[in-house]
């Protein structure tokens, strides 16, 4: 029978772990399991890997968010439950600025930063360094106000989202896609 293992770059002597993968903005966190060690205590960042027989999922730039001590009774001892986020908690420090699809008094948009709901997107997704994404499933026919001043793109890219009844996945190809709420497939 195969063996579940789970490595992270430069945390030595994990002996084990677990993680729930969500929908959204925010990132997904895994907790491993170590026996002390000084260099466990250091925030990192690499890819974290679950392997299971032949299936392996890699989560890249992961990072490290914290390191907790906990005993354990019986032979086991001492652990380090080391908390690791997908690449995910990056978003979080991307600002924008911008002010699209402003109104006129009588309720038309102004042609100067006239932007579609998927236009804003992509702008968002590229102010948080995303490169690999699809917005298909995002309408071209909706323009929502935005008036970004220092905003956190991560955050207006949610409003947008819940605004038109979708939600972002990362998925486990490491593509960022905006679905549709009660679209699960290829999760």
């Amino acid at each position: 029978m195969a063996q579940g293992l789970v490595t992270f770059a430069g945390i030595a002597n994990i002996v084990g772990g677990e993680m729930t993968f969500c929908r959204g903005v925010q990132p997904s966190c895994a907790v491993l399991r170590s026996v002390p060690s000084a260099t466990n205590l250091d925030r990192k960042e690499g890819t974290l890997v679950f392997s299971y027989g032949t299936s392996v999922v890699t989560f890249p730039d992961a990072a490290v968010v914290t390191v907790g001590e906990r005993t354990w009774y019986g032979r086991d001892g001492w652990r380090f439950d080391i908390k690791v986020a997908d690449r995910r908690w990056k978003w979080r420090y991307h600002r924008i600025n911008g002010c699209y699809n402003r109104r006129a008094a009588d309720g038309t948009i102004h042609q100067f930063g006239k932007k579609s709901a998927n236009e804003l997107v992509k702008i968002l997704l590229d102010s948080m360094g995303e490169t690999a994404y699809d917005v298909t499933a995002v309408s071209s026919s909706v323009y929502p106000p935005c008036l970004w001043n220092r905003s956190r793109s991560a955050l207006e890219l949610q409003w947008i989202c819940d605004l038109l009844g979708l939600i972002v996945v990362l998925g486990l190809d490491n593509i960022v896609r905006i679905k549709p709420m009660n679209d699960t497939a290829g999760d």
